[in-house]
């Protein structure tokens, strides 16, 4: 015969070492949930990044409306394979002063950026 006092020890082991791994899983499950938060808003960020950064239409078109905001009438775009030149000439101190800040204000990866008097010389990167 197997003694009662036994199988009520035995269970209320069973029962404490069950309570503690379901704890510590609990803990590990929040942890991993905080991760995969963290990685989620990280890949979003990233994947906006990309696409601001990538597509040469997009860009095209945002250069294009900050030149009209700036009221620049002579303007060079020209796509090459990597980067998109855009050469601005007869600007005044206002229009210069404009565009410039629109440009920096907006994300673009600037690889080159030569300002004069009464032209401007923009290269922009595309990955």
């Amino acid at each position: 015969m197997i003694n009662p006092i036994f199988l009520i020890l035995a269970s209320v082991f069973i029962l404490t070492i069950s309570v503690f791994n379901l704890n510590s899983q609990k803990e590990n499950y929040v942890k991993e949930k905080q991760n995969y938060e963290r990685f989620d808003t990280l890949a979003f960020k990233y994947s906006k990044l990309k696409n601001s950064y990538s597509n040469k239409k997009i860009i095209i078109k945002d250069i294009q409306k900050i030149i009209s905001s700036a009221r620049i009438n002579k303007s060079n775009i020209q796509e090459q394979n990597n980067t998109i030149l855009v050469k601005l000439t007869n600007l005044k101190t206002k229009q210069i002063n404009k565009f410039v800040n629109n440009i920096l204000n907006k994300r673009f990866n600037i690889i080159k950026l030569e300002i004069s008097t009464s032209a401007i010389v923009l290269e922009v990167g595309v990955i």
